[in-house]
């Protein structure tokens, strides 16, 4: 017991700032788990490319700062331009809705939904100025985990050692083993993630080439990138194309094809591609992927249903030699 003392006050120390400093904690949490989803490929990059830590570290680092600042150049201005103009076209897109439906608009208080969407886009736009100071917040906080991240993926050979130090001598190995197990599952689910991620843009862009929405290789790839949040992803990469869609006059029918193709691709991506590739990627039945899922986003919402699978393998991974045992005994 002597011998897990340093381990013990690590774990006090990380609870301590967790009730005392939360906003810390989390900039240190988030920066694990982007120095986590960025590792597979700079160690990729390090190993074919022949470079140091820090030379592939700073190639994937910079090539995603110029990824993220090209889309958001690329896509803020129109969003934030179109979103003056939106009720001009919702009451557009509402009379030829009202014209097909007939009848059954009322039935369906048709008028009280656009209504609806009409307070709540003036909300936004007259809260603009509160949006951006708290998307600045948000922001400053990512960039400070992204900048941790950094320096957590060039020293993670001095800092795996730091925290095996901490435990007693014995124990060491076992738990190196057991954390070479997880990192093996962790990869294998980023790979996975960022496979489903491409074969989504893809698909996406095809049906928006054929559709004849503008843009179709930007809202692909904003579709695909989207896609790796859960829940709400798919809809945000939804946002920019309908927002495209309406701000230029689109018919009702193009509008309707558009999020229709986002609905679709989605439905399959849930009951297929992910289920599917995750299995192979993970090892996961596609029936316990789907319960870890619902259980994760159950007990802590978006990002336990983003990270139930990756947990689900890591703890199944770990555990498997105690259950070997226990079956050949």
């Amino acid at each position: 017991m002597i011998d897990l003392i340093p381990a013990i006050l690590l774990l006090v120390a990380l609870t301590f700032l967790y009730i005392a400093l939360p906003r810390v904690f989390l900039i240190l949490i988030l920066g694990a788990f982007f120095a986590l989803l960025l590792k597979p490929l700079v160690v990729k990059i390090q190993t074919e490319w022949h470079l140091s830590g820090t030379k592939s570290t700073a190639i994937v680092y910079g090539l995603l700062v110029i990824l993220i600042v090209g889309l958001l150049a690329l896509t803020l201005p129109a969003i934030i331009k179109s979103l003056t103009h939106i009720q001009e076209q919702l009451t557009q897109v509402e009379n030829r809705i009202e014209q097909i439906t007939g009848p059954w608009y009322q039935r369906l208080n048709g008028g009280e939904f656009f209504q609806y969407v009409r307070i709540r886009i003036s909300a936004i736009t007259q809260g603009l100025g509160e949006i951006i100071l708290r998307a600045a917040e948000v922001f400053v906080l990512i960039v400070a985990a992204f900048v941790l991240s950094f320096y957590f993926i060039r020293d993670r050979q001095k800092i795996s050692n730091f925290l095996l130090s901490l435990f007693p001598f014995s124990m060491r190995e076992k738990i190196r083993e057991a954390g070479n197990r997880a990192q093996l599952v962790w990869e294998r689910f980023v790979g996975g993630q960022l496979f489903i991620a491409f074969l989504i843009g893809t698909l996406e862009t095809v049906l928006l080439l054929f559709a004849g929405i503008p843009y179709p290789f930007l809202f692909g790839i904003i579709g695909g990138l989207s896609n790796l949040i859960p829940y709400v992803g798919p809809f945000i990469g939804a946002v920019p194309p309908v927002i495209t869609v309406l701000y230029q006059g689109g018919s009702l029918y193009r509008l309707l094809y558009t999020v229709l193709i986002f609905v679709l691709v989605q439905q399959l991506d849930n009951w297929f591609l992910t289920p599917k590739i995750m299995k192979g990627r993970i090892g996961l039945h596609p029936v316990v992927t789907i319960l870890a899922v619902l259980v994760g986003a159950d007990l802590l919402g978006l990002w336990g249903a983003a990270l139930a699978v990756p947990i689900t393998g890591i703890i199944l991974a770990v555990l498997y030699p105690t259950t070997r045992r226990k079956q050949n005994a």
